[in-house]
């Protein structure tokens, strides 16, 4: 007989055996139904299950692991996925559990990160490459990674976790495509720093990410670079800090053997800092052997204390703007590929730049070259040009250009000058800047430069014991074909100075200088003056020296000194020693002791000051007469052309007899000449009727 207890514990069995079976079943359903995802804790939990999954079975994780307890996936089972460790996981019966990308990407604790300092990520981020295109990190988490391969279409987003560098190329991407790198902070451990690589990369972006830490004494060989863009096509850099580092070049785009890289930008506020000043640490650094960069884009970036923002031998079609550059060696340098080619249309435009020690900004061997509305303050040197042609530089402020006690003390606010490797300079516009305070010259155009303008620039504060406005310099080379007009020169030791020309206009200019002459021009350079038309200039020398001096050693011709105000108080508005053929014509001298004084022949003398008509009065033709002064060499002066009441008074102060000659149908004292004899003077009048200058006195 069956006691109550036996019936209970005989039904609990057989409900018990029902459950199981029918939890089987369900089970059996749910691990064949392929449209149900399979769900385990954690990977771990997967790996170890007994259960053979079917193809095509989705198993989901909650956490990759309980000690990040995060990191929660899916996967799809597969007979032919590779298992790797990190994203795909050996199951029950041989199948692997291929991972299976959401939005196409992965990040690092679907992958099994666990936060570790010692711990090497690399195989971990390998297979994450491997298997999506969208790789991922967590903000805070540190990654220990060696080199990796990143084949195209890619795009790493680590939302600024720390990548800690255990050796150089941590993204190798050399000849892939559709890169994308962003938000990445990069630490080179003081041993690491070349961290991507773009070689022959195509449509490639490196963003928002953080490069520091890379200040260790030794080189690494190709380490020395932080980027390198060499031979690629459309890559960017942008919105990136550079800290820290004394990497011989930040991006390198070309150099050796390797090719220029194509349509490359470094812009949207590029910063660095502490870039172990001075002796390293170029920014954007070009110098292929094998073939220009073309298409770069320089922008918007700021810089401190580093070699140059941009080192650029051999670019065409480069932008450079808006860069805030402070505390560098140089500012900007584009010169030549090796001495062997010109880069091509460089426009360098609104960028500030402050404390260089050398060139704010160096442009060689360029055609097609354009900078403009730049401010360069408190630095060594404005802006250099050698070899330029078809070049603009215009409406720059340059300010306190002086030696800052750590550079070459080269204190010029804008130089250009030919004799360059590659070329000469030719047409060249230095226009409408302004230029304040340089202890040694405002602008300078030396040595075998062809059709130079100079027009509408103010300068002022030319302050050394020699500095100078304007100047031309011909020693190493011929200048020829200069436009000078317009520019006025206040507050400057010396106005205009010409060591030479060949076919010259100096025209419009105001200058007022405080301790020499306002105009100069000699051929002490050995090049010669020639063909040079002096015109409606007004130079006041301040009392100091004259205002005007022309001086030549016997190469000097067609020189026109024409309608001209000359003034400062000072002992003679104008003085030429030069023996070729030169006019002084319609000057009007103001406030000097004396009004030309000559000291060679052949100098031809017309109106040489237009005043009032004069009356017989002594006391007041003195107060109003020209004088002429001859000093030794001068032997004889040709008159033309006056108007009636004209007065000019000659002392002879040579050392011998000169001779005043009339010219044509003119006369002199009633002859066709009339001399002076040493340490004499005289006063002579025009009367226009007769024809004659008339001996006044």
């Amino acid at each position: 007989q069956a006691i109550l207890g036996d019936t209970v514990s005989a039904r609990d069995d057989a409900e018990d055996a029902r459950d199981e079976a029918e939890f089987f079943a369900n089970t059996l359903d749910l691990v064949n139904d392929l449209s149900q995802a399979y769900v385990f804790a954690t990977v771990a939990e997967m790996t170890a299950s007994n259960i053979v999954f079917p193809v095509g079975k989705r198993l989901d994780t909650v956490v990759n692991n309980t000690t990040s307890n995060a990191g929660g996936a899916s996967y799809i089972v597969s007979d032919t996925a590779v298992a790797d460790g990190y994203g795909n996981h050996v199951l029950s019966g041989g199948n692997v559990a291929e991972f299976l990308p959401l939005n196409n990407g992965i990040n690092a604790k679907q992958a099994g990160h666990i936060e570790s300092i010692t711990e090497d990520d690399t195989a971990r981020f390998q297979a994450m490459l491997d298997c999506c295109d969208n790789i991922k990190g967590i903000n805070g988490d540190t990654y220990n990674l060696n080199s990796l391969a990143v084949s195209s279409n890619k795009k790493i987003d680590l939302d600024f976790a720390t990548v800690k560098q255990t050796a150089i190329n941590t993204f190798d991407c050399t000849g892939s495509s559709f890169i994308t790198i962003e938000n990445v902070l990069f630490d080179g451990d003081a041993l690491y720093k070349r961290a991507i690589v773009l070689e022959n990369s195509a449509s490639s972006d490196v963003t928002n990410c953080s490069f520091t830490n890379m200040v260790d004494a030794v080189d690494n060989g190709v380490s020395s670079t932080i980027i390198a863009c060499e031979g690629s096509d459309k890559v960017s850099v942008s919105r990136c800090k550079f800290n820290e580092i004394n990497a011989l070049t930040l991006v390198v785009i070309g150099g050796g053997s390797k090719d220029g890289a194509k349509r490359f930008s470094f812009t949207e506020n590029n910063i660095f800092n502490s870039i172990q000043a001075f002796d390293t640490g170029l920014g954007v650094y070009q110098d292929s052997e094998s073939q220009k960069a073309q298409y770069v884009n320089i922008s918007n970036n700021k810089v401190k204390r580093a070699v140059t923002l941009a080192h650029l031998n051999g670019v065409d079609y480069t932008t450079i703007d808006n860069n805030i550059i402070d505390g560098c060696q140089n500012g900007i340098v584009v010169t030549n590929l090796n001495g062997v080619s010109q880069s091509l249309n460089v426009n360098i435009t609104n960028n500030i730049i402050v404390k260089s020690r050398d060139e704010a900004i160096r442009a060689d061997d360029t055609k097609g070259l354009t900078i403009t509305s730049n401010t360069i303050d408190d630095c060594e040197f404005g802006v250099s040009s050698r070899g330029v042609i078809d070049a603009t530089i215009s409406n720059n402020v340059i300010r306190e250009i002086t030696s800052n006690g750590i550079g070459n003390a080269n204190d010029v606010g804008i130089q250009v000058q030919g004799g360059s490797s590659v070329s000469d300079s030719y047409n060249v516009s230095i226009c409408n800047n302004t230029i304040d305070k340089t202890k040694k010259i405002g602008i300078e155009v030396a040595n075998n430069t062809l059709g130079a303008i100079v027009n509408n620039n103010y300068i002022t504060g030319v302050s050394g014991e020699q500095a100078t406005a304007i100047s031309l310099s011909t020693a190493g080379g011929f200048v020829k074909d200069m436009d000078i007009q317009g520019n006025r020169c206040l507050t400057v030791n010396k106005g205009i100075v010409i060591r030479g020309l060949e076919r010259g206009k100096i025209a419009n200019n105001n200058i007022k200088t405080t301790g020499s002459f306002s105009l100069e021009a000699d051929d002490s350079d050995g090049q010669g003056l020639k063909d040079i038309a002096i015109t409606s200039n007004e130079l006041d020398s301040n009392g100091s020296e004259y205002a005007l001096r022309i001086n030549g050693s016997g190469t000097s011709s067609g020189i026109i000194v024409k309608d001209n105000t000359l003034s400062g108080n000072g002992v003679n508005s104008l003085r030429t020693d030069a023996t070729g053929d030169v006019s002084l014509i319609n000057n009007l001298n103001k406030n000097n002791s004396e009004g030309i004084v000559v000291n060679s022949a052949n100098i031809k003398v017309q109106d040489i000051e237009k005043r009032q008509a004069v009356t017989s009065s002594l006391v007041n033709l003195n107060k109003m007469v020209t004088k002429c002064s001859m000093l030794t060499g001068a032997s004889s002066i040709n008159l033309k052309n006056a108007y009636s009441g004209r007065v000019v008074e000659f002392i002879n102060r040579s050392g011998g007899t000169v001779t005043l000659n009339g010219d044509g149908s003119q006369t002199v004292n009633g002859g066709a000449s009339d001399t002076i004899a040493n340490n004499a003077g005289s006063i002579y009048v025009f009367n226009i009727t007769s024809q004659n200058w008339e001996l006044f006195y």
